[in-house]
């Protein structure tokens, strides 16, 4: 978040002086500048958002790996366990593991 804080603030400073100054940049005919200017700004923006977007992606997938890893160890002992315990003991260690 910080990164996209970070690289929101000059792309917004920017928008704000430009709008003010417009008058002025069309005058001196500085027009194309200015929008490169911008589109680096708002490039490096997107790049921040992006590359938190695959963080959050990544760090999403590996958690359903592990959630999926303990529930297929759990119904694994729930199986063969089935003839020893209690089937009310079974069924509520399930449903609290599906709660992952």
């Amino acid at each position: 978040m910080r990164l996209n804080s970070t690289t929101k603030s000059p792309l917004l400073s920017f928008l704000g002086e430009t709008i003010q100054g417009a008058t002025t940049i069309r005058a001196f005919k500085k027009n194309d500048e200015f929008i490169e200017a911008n589109n680096k700004l708002l490039n490096n923006n997107i790049l921040a958002v992006q590359m938190m977007q695959g963080v959050n992606s990544w760090f999403a997938i590996r958690i359903d790996i592990i959630a999926v890893c303990v529930m297929f160890c759990i119904s694994l002992i729930c199986v063969f366990f089935r003839d020893f315990t209690d089937p009310i003991i079974l069924c509520m260690l399930l449903s609290y593991t599906m709660t992952i």
